[in-house]
Order: structure tokens, then sequence, then C-alpha cells
């Protein structure tokens, strides 16, 4: 029987069950910690549980002679050839004295999820502190650039009133040089 559809027939999707290829040693084998399984019906005579069949994903924690490949890995890895051969269930009495090194494969899982958890808290925090000092920067550019705009606004202001005086000044003059003119004329 292929793995999706050995999982599909045991509760819980096969979820922590002790699972192994028919080819290997006896006390090799893998847990299964995750499924990801699909059902579509086949047909048959009567269409029932045992019509469906499975196929999806599966990931567990090598056991290979008695003892975990992978003790210090973060995520189990996924179940290769779950296709290529049959696979059957192994009893756990068969395995009563491994109940150590599941124990203990359980530990060293659960500390790297923490230790996974606690990088991405401080991962986080040290994004939340870049993105308020560039928030921060930015306000002081902004800050700067204000100020260099109102200078230049205050110096814009200035030219044209000086602009505006030498025209007041001019036409001025210019209307004194009409009323002199006409006065002389006279």
């Amino acid at each position: 029987m292929r793995l999706p559809t050995l999982l599909a027939s045991l509760p819980k999707d096969g979820k922590h069950a002790l699972v192994r290829p028919q080819i290997w040693p006896e006390n090799s084998f893998y847990r299964v910690t995750k499924t990801n399984l699909k059902f579509r019906e086949v047909q048959g005579p009567e269409p029932n549980e045992t019509y469906l069949r499975a196929k999806g994903k599966a990931w567990g924690q090598l056991f290979w002679k008695g003892k975990q490949v992978h003790p210090r890995d973060r995520h189990s890895p996924p179940i290769k050839n779950a296709l290529k051969h049959k696979w059957e269930i192994v009893p756990p009495t068969s395995v009563a004295s491994m109940s150590s090194a599941f124990a203990a494969a359980d530990q060293a899982q659960a500390q790297a999820e923490a230790a996974a958890r606690a990088e991405l808290v401080k991962k986080r925090e040290a994004k939340r502190v870049r993105v308020a000092e560039a928030a921060e920067a930015k306000r002081q550019l902004q800050a700067i650039k204000d100020e260099k705009i109102a200078k230049h606004q205050a110096w814009m202001d200035e030219l044209y009133r000086i602009a505006k005086a030498k025209r007041l000044a001019k036409q001025k003059e210019l209307k004194e040089q009409e009323t002199g003119e006409a006065q002389s004329s006279q």
C-alpha cells in the first residue's frame, strides 16, 4: 500500500504513526509529524471510504536503526519516495524501547521551534527599530527641506519686494519727469 493511502486509513490522517517502507530494516522508520492529504473518489461498485484515493505529502522524523537521523532540525523533512515503495505500519510495541528517543526527538524539535520563535521575535524587533530610525531620518530630512523652502521663499519675497520698490521708484521718477516737463512747457 502506498504511503498516502496507508496514512488515510489511520486516525488523524496518520499523524504520530510509525511507518516504514517494507524494504527497510525493522528498527528503521518514520514518525509522521504532519500530513497534507487530498482525496478523490474512485469509481467503484458502491462508493465508500475504502474507495477514496488519497494523494499528498507527509513529513516525519526519520529514525534509522533505532536512532533519529536529524535531531536538531527545526522542521521535519518531507518523507521521500512515498509512492515508490510499499509502506507498512510499524507496531508501537515493536519499538517500545524507543520511547526515550521519541521524547528526546520531541524535546529537540520543541527547542528548535522555541529558538526559531526567539529569532523571529529578535528579527521583528530589529525591523521595528530600523523602521523607526528610517521614519525619524525621513522626518529630519523633511524638516531640512521645509527649512530650505522657507529660506528660499523668504529670499524670493525679498527679491520681489526690492523689484517692486525699484518699479515704484521708476514709476514715481517717470511721473515726476512728466509733471516737470508739463510744468516747463506751460
